[in-house]
């Protein structure tokens, strides 16, 4: 079984990762949480401090995941808000650069 602190730790870095939307330390204590787990079974035996850490881990875990889709959505707002003001962002740029070239 995976040492009951290493969880805990784990679980602290994705709690900070996701609220500082810090997406390559995600990614990094995915990869450990990848590792870390997969050699556990759902129906191992656990002492309670083991189960208290892997509790912990999983909610630290699905909060992140919710942080990650939340910013997904935000940036796919973004990107449809862009997209729908093309022409007038194409048009502001166009009347900016013959500004700059008169002066």
């Amino acid at each position: 079984m995976a040492d009951p602190q290493h969880m805990l730790e784990l679980a602290q870095r994705l709690r900070e990762g996701s609220l500082a939307r810090d997406w390559d330390a995600l990614a990094r204590a995915s990869r450990e949480l990848t590792v870390l787990l997969a050699p556990l079974s759902a129906d191992q035996a656990r002492l309670p401090a083991e189960r208290q850490a892997l509790r912990a881990l999983q909610q630290a875990h699905q909060q992140a995941h919710a942080q990650c889709n939340a910013a997904a959505e935000e940036l796919q707002r973004a990107l449809e808000e862009l997209r729908a003001h093309k022409d007038g962002w194409m048009a502001y740029a166009a009347h900016g650069e013959m500004n700059e070239s008169t002066t």
